[in-house]
């Protein structure tokens, strides 16, 4: 039987769960220690993931596949955030995520924490944007906002079912609603499906605005933002393994129309790439039919799949070579992360399998590109 669109964008938000359930194996072995509303936000996102399936059949189903991703911490559809609490302290002394996808998230995470410090602490004195593209359950938003509310507003770009799901997580939490500065509503949250579809799926305070959006119309939309995003205020266009599941041409078209239409910006993209099809190890191949095993397509992933291929790409939209920056994660670790930083994450769980991680990070990319200001890196780069 073909596959709807609706079926497609469930197996791509599918792979939301995945990294969601990385970054809780993080906060859990101690990587990521400032994403501690995790523990809150998790529990909140299976509940309402599964409020938003039609069947009790399919509700039951859902809900075996969250408990085993999320390592048997969500017991029923009804847990608390207390019980999940108290079922986190005894997984710590479980095992979690392998010690190679702990270390490949921490990179990922903290990579691109780097960028976005560098881009606040360059404009601390004026008014920017971030704007995340498929954010789905990433929690940046709940770490940035509380200290630079004052001078960022965050926007974040989703299927609107994702939105609608994040929305009324952080609607029952009153942790996460302070975090994002968002007054307590009189909306009744939802308890069944059917008053979970029939809600909207918007959601904004003075610094934060969560955005129902299809990106491939983003291009022919400007309106599809809000009248609070401002195409003249300088902006960081973040997209962590967003784009990588866009057709090419949708792509292109999208990152294309962010760089005519902001006058002032930076693209900071992080996506896999396959590699050369000669090399030995194929990984790109092995990873296409692993992923369609799932379901996946990652239409770009041997179309850019390599550092001089996405570099190649950004030129083509008008960047200039002297404001783009593009590494593998290899070169990230290796010339970005501060030695003290290696030291601590080296002493949370041995770590045998140095060469996969090497291999792995070597897929994929970093992308750093900027136009209308001046952005001081002060990074090393792959590239000449």
């Amino acid at each position: 039987m073909m596959m709807t669109q609706e079926d497609e964008e469930e197996i791509v938000r599918g792979t939301d769960v995945d990294a969601l359930s990385s970054r809780l194996s993080c906060l859990l072995k101690g990587y990521l220690p400032e994403d501690n509303l995790l523990v809150t936000f998790v529990p909140l996102m299976a509940r309402y993931k599964v409020l938003l399936v039609d069947s009790e059949f399919r509700q039951f189903a859902l809900l075996r596949s969250l408990r085993k991703s999320f390592f048997n911490l969500i017991s029923s559809r009804n847990i608390t955030n207390d019980t999940f609490k108290m079922n986190v302290q005894s997984a710590k002394r479980n095992v979690l995520k392998s010690p190679v996808i702990n270390r490949g998230t921490w990179l990922r995470t903290i990579s691109i924490d780097l960028i976005i410090n560098k881009f606040l602490q360059q404009s601390k004195n004026e008014k920017v944007q971030i704007l995340s593209l498929g954010a789905g359950s990433d929690t940046r938003a709940f770490r940035i906002l509380p200290k630079h509310h004052k001078n960022v507003d965050y926007f974040e770009v989703d299927f609107e079912n994702s939105c609608k799901i994040k929305k009324y997580a952080i609607l029952s939490s009153e942790e996460l609603c302070k975090a994002l500065f968002i007054t307590k509503t009189e909306e009744k949250l939802p308890t069944n499906h059917n008053e979970f579809v029939t809600q909207s799926s918007s959601l904004e305070s003075d610094c934060y605005h969560l955005i129902a959006c299809d990106l491939r119309t983003l291009k022919d939309r400007k309106d599809a933002l809000p009248s609070s995003f401002d195409w003249n205020k300088k902006t960081l266009v973040l997209s962590e393994c967003c784009i990588c599941y866009m057709g090419t041409e949708d792509s292109n078209n999208l990152l294309l129309s962010l760089k005519q239409n902001l006058s002032q910006g930076i693209f900071l993209v992080y996506d896999p790439m396959g590699g050369e099809k000669s090399n030995e190890s194929r990984y790109g191949e092995v990873m296409v039919r692993n992923l369609r095993t799932r379901g996946i397509e990652m239409p770009n992933l041997m179309v850019y799949n390599t550092i001089e291929k996405q570099h190649q790409r950004f030129l083509q939209f008008g960047l200039c070579n002297s404001n783009l920056i593009v590494c593998d994660m290899r070169f990230v670790y290796e010339n970005w992360i501060p030695r003290d930083e290696i030291f601590r994450v080296s002493k949370l769980e041995m770590l045998d399998e140095l060469e996969e991680l090497n291999l792995i990070n070597s897929h994929y990319a970093l992308i750093l590109g900027w136009w209308g200001f001046e952005f001081r890196s002060n990074l090393k780069t792959e590239l000449p």
